[in-house]
């Protein structure tokens, strides 16, 4: 084409050197036109057939896919663009039609050497396939081969049409996606069983320790509160690999093994922190000796399951991977052991319960106070001191007792610092069972106040008032006044002259009063 408009332009420079009428050839520019596109297509179609030859020939396992896909797209789009400019060219049409066939090729190509295949994956491949024979004439499958070209597939039918070569492309697919799950399920389990590539650790407990007691740890609210985050997030990963319809065969049962790992950790960590919220709260009891010779037995079983669990912490302190420490945990498995020692230490808080009714039902008063109160009180039998801190919740108005060197008590006190000595001053404080001593007490406190209430009443009608006010216990004065108040009142009403001795009684309030 190049070489018709050049010898044109020179007919035309002649024309004119000679004077001549230069002659105008109309259809010039499309016979130019036509030669191009036909030499852009009998170049095409023999790059074509040159690239078709190569790629043939080529062992599939040397094919570069990438590079393969794009010099078919290069042909397959000048094909379509010259159809346009030649329509009714068979050649044109031939070329398009090879070079769309070879565009269900590089799909297949690229699933038959995807690195995402694992052995089940090429045995599916294989078995679509068929056998194949080697240069020995040996029956061989696809994947024994490794010089297998496209040529020896095409032989076979694989290219045939689209849906021959569907289903091994369906197969590279489902392992790329199958890839794509497992790389999702490897980071879990790097999470939580050996930790990032980049040196980050797996999941672990942190502890703290407890009542600064050499030795002994719990676990860290804050750290189980991210741990639970932990789990949360992995629930979701593993349910959202589960939901895929390429979660398959050994994938499976991987995710399904993980969904029962996960349960597995929540409920013993759950199971867990129950069992250390009871544990807390029973060894602060059973720290006490009084305690302890009270109540032997559950003081036994409190202590066997006590050691278990210090060395359990212990070995959780220089072993921390959650994962490892619960899935590995061996028979019985951690949520097993955890099951039955709270069921154990679930009977010894019915069994203190109950221990606690019964002080209870022995001195009444002990009602008035929590178990963690009562508890404290029995911790310090021996100790009238600590008892004190709580008399005021047992005797309503007395804030402590007084005792003398040998913790005989002799007084109480009110909170407002009014004391009263008691009658029989032979009652120990701190001796014996707390319950005896306060019942003591309490019977004392009876029998003290009957005798000066009496002496109150005497001294009523032989004392000043100024002096008999300040001669007895306040609430003593309080009562006695009532009484006579009332005793003079139902005098006066029984009486015809009622109305003057009823003046009478107020004057005398009045006169009281001032």
């Amino acid at each position: 084409s190049d070489a018709i408009q050049k010898r044109s332009i020179e007919l035309s420079t002649f024309q004119r050197t000679f004077g001549l009428e230069e002659t105008e050839i109309d259809a010039l520019a499309d016979i130019v036109q036509i030669v191009k596109d036909n030499t852009t297509l009998w170049h095409t179609i023999k790059t074509w057939g040159e690239l078709t030859e190569e790629l043939s020939q080529t062992p599939i396992t040397a094919l570069v896919v990438d590079k393969m896909q794009q010099d078919i797209n290069i042909h397959s789009s000048v094909a379509k663009t010259i159809s346009g400019k030649l329509p009714n060219n068979s050649a044109v049409l031939k070329l398009k039609v090879e070079t769309e066939s070879w565009g269900n090729v590089a799909p297949i190509v690229n699933a038959l050497k995807s690195t995402k295949l694992q052995a089940s994956h090429k045995a599916k491949i294989d078995a679509n396939i068929g056998p194949l024979i080697d240069a020995n004439g040996m029956e061989r499958t696809f994947y024994e081969m490794p010089d297998v070209t496209l040529a020896v597939l095409a032989a076979k039918g694989i290219f045939a049409t689209k849906e021959a070569g569907k289903y091994i492309a369906d197969v590279g697919k489902q392992a790329a996606e199958e890839h794509k799950l497992e790389e999702m399920l490897l980071k879990v389990h790097s999470r939580w069983v050996t930790g990032g590539a980049g040196g980050e650790p797996a999941v672990e407990f942190v502890l703290n320790n407890h009542r600064d007691q050499k030795d002994l740890w719990v676990l860290s609210g804050t750290s189980v509160e991210e741990i639970i985050a932990e789990l949360e997030e992995t629930s979701i990963t593993v349910s959202t690999i589960s939901s895929s319809k390429y979660c398959l065969d050994f994938l499976k049962e991987k995710v399904d093994r993980w969904e029962r790992n996960i349960k597995v950790i929540q409920e013993t960590i759950d199971k867990w922190l129950e069992f250390q919220r009871n544990w807390i709260y029973l060894e602060n009891i059973f720290t006490s000796n009084e305690i302890k010779n009270q109540w032997k037995e559950d003081s036994i079983t409190f202590n066997g399951i006590d050691t278990k669990f210090r060395t359990r912490m212990r070995n959780v302190r220089n072993s921390p991977n959650v994962y490892r420490t619960i899935i590995d945990s061996g028979t019985p498995t951690l949520l097993e052991t955890f099951d039955r020692d709270n069921k154990t230490l679930e009977k010894i808080l019915v069994s203190l319960e109950r221990k606690l009714d019964e002080k209870r039902k022995l001195f009444p008063r002990f009602c008035f106070l929590s178990n963690d109160e009562l508890l404290n009180i029995l911790a310090n039998t021996k100790n009238p001191k600590m008892i004190m801190t709580h008399m005021l919740k047992m005797f309503d108005g007395i804030k402590t007792l007084e005792l003398n060197p040998s913790n005989d008590i002799t007084h109480m006190e009110s909170e407002e610092g009014e004391k009263v000595e008691l009658t029989q001053k032979n009652i120990k404080a701190g001796r014996g069972q707390v319950e005896g001593w306060l019942v003591a007490l309490e019977k004392e406190m009876y029998s003290t106040l009957r005798k000066l209430a009496k002496d109150c009443v005497v001294d009523f009608e032989k004392k000043q008032r100024t002096s008999w006010i300040f001669d007895h216990p306040v609430q003593l004065v309080l009562i006695i006044s009532q009484m006579f108040w009332s005793r003079n009142i139902e005098k006066a009403l029984d009486k015809e002259n009622s109305k003057d001795l009823m003046e009478k009684v107020r004057d005398l309030n009045y006169q009281q009063l001032n």
